[in-house]
């Protein structure tokens, strides 16, 4: 069965990202400020409840694609814009956006490379494309079962030397979790990781402007110096800007 149907009529699952805490977006909400104007068009990948839109209420254009029937009504309680998505193709002409954000939503997809396809597609030619989503060959976290035990940590590890010596990008599988007690990722799909996400951008041509390994803002020096060398391969997150 496709991933994707886990959410389409899914009210538990809807209600959890209606839950967010809006700290949690707010390392891109500053990051669209810092590079969208007020009237440029904004596209949100995967808006859920609509929670990152209402975020940036100073944004006029803006817009999200959900696959969601229940999310979406979410959205829409809040007046937001938000369309039906059928996890194939975007509903939108090539070139609108001046910024598409991918907001923890890569890892559930069931065709990374068709998703990413369709987000360059309706992107302008000197558009902005933000990607976040968990690293799931970290070494530094328990947060998820491919990143717990000393087994699993060492066969992240080498993952991600085999990637970074292979040529080309993988976007592996790895099983869901099904459980009453929902925990946040039992669902994810699929192993982001900086490294592929890293080689499908320069296999696209596009422009890093920006890589961390924190979706979010840390009030750590040690970590806020790791990110800052490679070492950021092995910590929890995935934050990339790309310029089309």
């Amino acid at each position: 069965m496709s991933n994707e149907n886990y959410y389409y009529s899914n009210e538990k699952y809807s209600a959890f990202l209606d839950n967010q805490k809006i700290e949690d977006f707010k390392k891109v909400v500053d990051t669209i400020s810092k590079y969208t104007k007020e009237s440029d068009y904004i596209l949100d990948l995967g808006c859920g409840a609509g929670n990152l839109l209402e975020s940036i209420n100073d944004r006029k254009n803006k817009l999200g694609i959900e696959i969601s029937n229940t999310s979406i009504e979410k959205s829409k309680i809040k007046n937001l814009n938000c369309v039906a998505y059928d996890g194939k193709k975007l509903p939108f002409e090539n070139n609108k956006f001046n910024l598409a954000v991918s907001y923890n939503v890569l890892e559930h997809v069931d065709n990374i490379n068709l998703f990413l396809s369709e987000a360059l597609r309706v992107l302008k030619s000197d558009g902005y494309l933000i990607i976040a989503c968990p690293n799931f060959l970290s070494v530094t976290n328990n947060f998820h079962w491919h990143t717990t035990g000393f087994k699993q940590k060492f066969k992240n590890i080498l993952d991600i030397f085999i990637n970074i010596f292979t040529k080309n990008y993988n976007f592996d599988k790895m099983k869901t979790v099904d459980r009453e007690d929902f925990h946040p990722d039992d669902d994810a799909c699929n192993v982001t990781n900086p490294i592929d996400i890293y080689k499908w951008s320069k296999k696209n041509n596009l422009k890093i402007e920006y890589w961390s390994s924190q979706s979010v803002y840390k009030n750590s020096r040690f970590i806020n110096f790791i990110d800052k060398t490679i070492f950021k391969i092995f910590f929890g997150s995935c934050f990339f800007i790309f310029k089309k």
